[in-house]
């Protein structure tokens, strides 16, 4: 009986490692995820109040805000009018994540995961020429 609780303790702790990790690597990504769809919304907002009408001076200015809010995780920044709506511009900006542990999101059953992952964020919004 004196030693039940300590065989019970070490039974359960590597579960525990592990969901403790799982925990601290998929908030760093859903973190991530949140700086991207802010730098697009960012980038989208200042393209939308641009008299600017080229696609590429919104595009740079647009891969500007991303860069501030990403830094070095900055992969990609397309800003461009939406085909078919005039008065729509799209930016799209795409973010490079580092897993700490990807070996083990893929242990437990997550397919697809390649590291570094790209997450993309897309906002539109109107402009206001």
């Amino acid at each position: 009986m004196r030693g039940s609780t300590l065989v019970e303790f070490a039974l359960l702790l590597p579960f525990l490692f592990v969901l403790t990790f799982l925990v601290v690597d998929l908030s760093r990504a859903f973190g991530f995820k949140n700086l991207v769809s802010q730098a697009s919304r960012e980038g989208a907002r200042f393209a939308a109040v641009t008299s600017i009408n080229a696609p590429d001076s919104l595009q740079t200015r647009a891969a500007r805000r991303a860069q501030v809010i990403l830094g070095g995780s900055y992969v990609r920044c397309v800003a461009a009018p939406v085909t078919g709506a005039s008065d729509n511009i799209q930016v799209t900006v795409d973010g490079r994540f580092n897993w700490l542990y990807p070996g083990l999101i893929k242990w437990i059953g997550i397919t697809g995961l390649t590291n570094p992952d790209t997450l993309t964020a897309t906002t539109v919004m109107r402009w206001e020429r």
